[in-house]
């Protein structure tokens, strides 16, 4: 589905009074964010809830992130100027460097899957894995550890502190129509947590 459409979407979606706990995320191309025009395609979806694009986060790869900044900076800094929050996706699978680190405008580092599944098998990528949450902590990063499959990564994950984990463990990708039922059959536990917070994930 194109990047508009499912903005469109989830700026109806986040109209609705049981998606107050939520963020939402989607992934945006190179091309979608070295267009000068994105960010005011992007409000106009948030016509009317323009002060909800604070629950919206934009994911971009760490290599397409790098190999096109000089293009993508201007959009990425408008798109966080209106509250809209910026996610490294893919982190670990770029460049070697971290130096871009401190002048990327960005919000959230999300750990990459080949990582992630390594925990329990390795135990140097489990060291690398808890440098990469102990760096984005120091920089004031989120840390999302994708591609989490089973409790034991998922326990791991929250004792080194992560803050936000997703992955098969939770939910494989759902479609809108199936995403909505699986949320409702899970928001009074979602609810009943005061410090929970969902980032959902639509295909």
């Amino acid at each position: 589905v194109e990047v508009g459409e499912r903005c469109v979407y989830i700026g109806e979606a986040i109209r609705t009074p049981d998606t107050q706990s939520l963020r939402f995320g989607i992934n945006a191309s190179v091309t979608d964010l070295s267009d000068p025009g994105f960010p005011t395609r992007l409000a106009s979806a948030f016509r009317y809830n323009s002060h909800r694009l604070t629950r919206l986060e934009i994911e971009i790869t760490e290599t397409a992130m790098i190999e096109n900044m000089d293009s993508i900076a201007p959009t990425l800094q408008t798109l966080r100027d209106m509250g809209v929050r910026i996610a490294i996706d893919d982190f670990g699978t770029g460049y070697s460097s971290l130096v871009y680190l401190t002048d990327i405008p960005a919000d959230t580092m999300k750990i990459d899957q080949t990582f992630v599944r390594q925990i329990g098998t390795s135990a140097k990528t489990a060291v690398l894995v808890q440098r990469m949450i102990e760096i984005g902590r120091d920089l004031g990063l989120e840390t999302v550890a994708e591609g989490v499959e089973t409790a034991e990564q998922a326990e791991w994950l929250n004792m080194h502190g992560c803050d936000t984990l997703q992955g098969y463990h939770f939910s494989r990708p759902l479609p809108p129509d199936r995403w909505w039922a699986w949320f409702h059959s899970h928001s009074a536990r979602i609810h009943a947590d005061s410090e929970t917070e969902l980032k959902a994930g639509l295909l």
